[in-house]
């Protein structure tokens, strides 16, 4: 059968056409069974219209009964008789369903209800004797019945299986802890690599940006190299113009005052190429020197990291210990541009020459 009973539509027609009946007795007929009659008749249609107003409730609160006595029930509502004889049945199989419903209940009956249980069980000695025989199976033997039809039904079975669900889950549980250790071991692993990639990375960024200025030195040194020969190039073109110039006068003109004097532009430009020359070969030598400098500190970077380690474990008590090192990569790259001779004094020196070869005139 069908989890609904009391909701059917044909159980509740059924219910119905027979409380109809009920109020429609006559019950003068009954001579001495009138009161009797009109109270069993009375609290019956009490539970039967709580059959039909909650009948939702009754049927999730009655499994075992509808199992058992649910076709007998609605075959009685049927074909009963209305007489004190035929209503005892009814009220036995309803009194049944209450029964169940108060086991299943953890608060207390509706009142209309525990009034009809009530009113059985202190007028069970009114019933025939086969029907007191129904109430007192209800009180006293249908609770055990009922427990082992939950026991046995198919809700129950989750809670038979409950025990190897437990050794089951304290086995996936183990295995769990068992891979999370080992995974926590790896995370570890991973976490001190990260750690060392983090600390090369930095010096990587440390190398790169070193290198970038390396490469902007080793183009200033290209430039400085092609401009320091040409000058020592054009050094000597002053005088190698002036000798042979004499060469076409004459050796007799040479001694002459005035062609000494001529001799002047050509020496102060050749002094001055070779003043620039050495401005431009100490210039040379500053960038060659950064260059140099510079590498250093990207070699001293590819090393760095075990460096530390190794300073750490030799010497974890001293604060110092990477203070050469800090000093070789973070101080100042050395141009030595206090001993480039300045252009000023050049010409100063230059000037000095010309005003004692005129006071000599």
């Amino acid at each position: 059968m069908t989890d609904d009973f009391f909701a059917d539509e044909q159980t509740r027609e059924i219910i119905g056409n027979y409380l109809l009946r009920l109020e429609n007795i006559d019950f003068n007929k009954y001579a001495d069974e009138n009161s009797l009659l009109a109270e069993k008749a009375y609290y019956l249609k009490v539970i039967l219209k709580s059959f039909l107003d909650d009948a939702e409730v009754w049927d999730a609160k009655t499994q075992a009964n509808k199992n058992y006595i649910s076709k007998v029930f609605s075959t009685e509502l049927d074909v009963a008789n209305l007489n004190s004889g035929n209503l005892d049945p009814i009220i036995s199989s309803c009194f049944r369903f209450c029964i169940e419903r108060e086991m299943k209940t953890p608060e207390e009956l509706p009142r209309d209800v525990k009034n009809f249980k009530e009113f059985c069980i202190e007028n069970k000695l009114k019933f025939s004797s086969r029907y007191q025989e129904q109430i007192d199976y209800a009180i006293y033997e249908m609770p055990v019945a009922i427990i082992s039809h939950l026991m046995n039904s198919d809700d129950m079975k989750h809670f038979k299986e409950l025990p190897g669900l437990i050794d089951s889950a304290r086995s996936i549980t183990e295995e769990w802890n068992k891979k999370i250790s080992e995974k926590l071991i790896i995370v570890k692993e991973l976490e001190g690599k990260l750690d060392d990639q983090k600390d090369a990375f930095n010096f990587v960024g440390l190398h790169k940006g070193f290198d970038q200025l390396s490469m902007v030195k080793k183009e200033e040194y290209l430039w400085a190299k092609w401009i320091m020969i040409g000058l020592g190039f054009l050094i000597p073109i002053p005088l190698i113009y002036e000798s042979l110039s004499l060469t076409g006068i004459g050796t007799s003109t040479i001694s002459s005052t005035n062609q000494l004097i001529k001799l002047i532009p050509i020496g102060s430009l050749t002094i001055l190429f070779i003043y620039y020359f050495r401005v431009s070969l100490s210039n040379f030598q500053s960038i060659k020197s950064q260059i140099m400098q510079i590498e250093l500190r990207k070699t001293l970077c590819a090393f760095i990291q075990s460096y530390v380690e190794y300073a750490k474990e030799i010497k974890a008590s001293d604060s110092a210990i990477l203070t050469k090192f800090e000093d070789v990569v973070f101080t100042n790259i050395m141009t030595t541009e206090d001993k480039v001779p300045s252009t000023f004094d050049g010409l100063e020196q230059i000037t000095g020459m010309i005003s004692a070869i005129k006071g000599n005139k």
